[in-house]
């Protein structure tokens, strides 16, 4: 459905036929739509309280006469993508949102209360699998802080930390984040805990998080290089580790992502588990020890990048998280 142009530049959205309401959205080119104020009513309780009766609002809806109601601080985007999907217009639905639109929209949630409406709509939203770019993981990473999705939140974290190489200070370029991500407010004044800065803490945490998976990840490649036995299966593993201390000194994996070498400490792992079954230096069947130990130390690595919302409250106060991957 194309929208109308108006003269001075509105844009109108018919969005429901039998609207009783036009949403005006916006302060300068303002986006009429027109919408059901039951629909409305059903997905937030804010909108349940504004179209009630106790509220101008609210009073002498019809759909022969639509009330407008002014929305001048809200993005127009956003409130056009919530309501189609609201309204079931999937036909009318934006097809593909950059993370910056996603953002708007997690804000216009939190402020009208419609996580739960659209929780179906933004599993999709947030996505991260497979995306890289650290600009769009952070405005994710927010987004999913400002629609209350802590598991939403933490993989955009873990895919921060294990994806991107280079410095996080980067993010502070980009005008939006550098008030979403705030790295040098004092903790003291950090009060608001809907504030998305407040609960990143910004880059100090990621960094945190990465050069501690880095350490323990080097730490996990060193003991299994020094790992000595004379069995042909002991001496290959030994020497596959050797490489990947070489391939990935402190300074070169400051330019691997953490995946990459994840990845890479795996291959040894696997290639070599299927090899000879028996030690005779040690009487034993050889390949799951070593294994299990390097699994589990690789399995502590990958928990240690979880960033949690109590990770962030604490480290505004100057503590601690309590949680096991912490």
């Amino acid at each position: 459905m194309d929208p109308d142009v108006g003269d001075q530049g509105d844009v109108y959205r018919d969005i429901s036929l039998d609207g009783d309401v036009v949403l005006v959205v916006g302060e300068e080119k303002k986006l009429r739509l027109k919408v059901n104020s039951q629909n409305l009513s059903c997905a937030s309780k804010v909108f349940r309280a504004m179209f009630g009766p106790n509220w101008s609002e609210g009073q002498g809806l019809s759909k022969e006469s639509p009330k407008e109601v002014e929305l001048v601080e809200d993005d127009a985007d956003a409130m056009y993508a919530i309501c189609c999907v609201i309204h079931h217009r999937n036909d009318l639905a934006p097809k593909a949102l950059s993370p910056q639109q996603v953002l708007q929209i997690a804000i216009a949630a939190d402020k009208y209360d419609l996580s739960v409406a659209l929780a179906y709509a933004r599993a999709q939203w947030l996505r991260s699998r497979d995306i890289a770019d650290p600009k769009t993981l952070a405005y994710l990473m927010a987004a999913a802080r400002w629609f209350d999705d802590e598991p939403a939140f933490i993989k955009c974290g873990r895919a921060l930390v294990f994806r991107c190489v280079g410095s996080y200070a980067r993010l502070m370029d980009d005008e939006v984040l550098s008030q979403m991500l705030p790295s040098n407010i004092p903790r003291k004044l950090i009060a608001d805990n809907r504030n998305p800065g407040y609960l990143l803490r910004s880059t100090d945490i990621l960094e945190e998080r990465r050069t501690r998976v880095r350490a323990e990840l080097g730490e996990l490649i060193s003991n299994e290089a020094k790992e000595g036995c004379a069995c042909g299966w002991g001496a290959r593993r030994s020497k596959a580790f050797q490489q990947l201390a070489r391939d990935h000194s402190p300074l070169k994996m400051l330019w691997t992502p953490v995946s990459q070498v994840m990845r890479n400490i795996q291959t040894p792992m696997v290639k070599l588990v299927d090899g000879p079954k028996y030690c005779p230096n040690r009487h034993f069947t050889h390949p799951p020890t070593p294994y299990a130990r390097a699994s589990q130390a690789l399995e502590d690595a990958s928990r240690k990048a979880i960033i949690c919302y109590e990770c962030v409250n604490a480290s505004s106060k100057g503590t601690s998280c309590t949680s096991k991957h912490g």
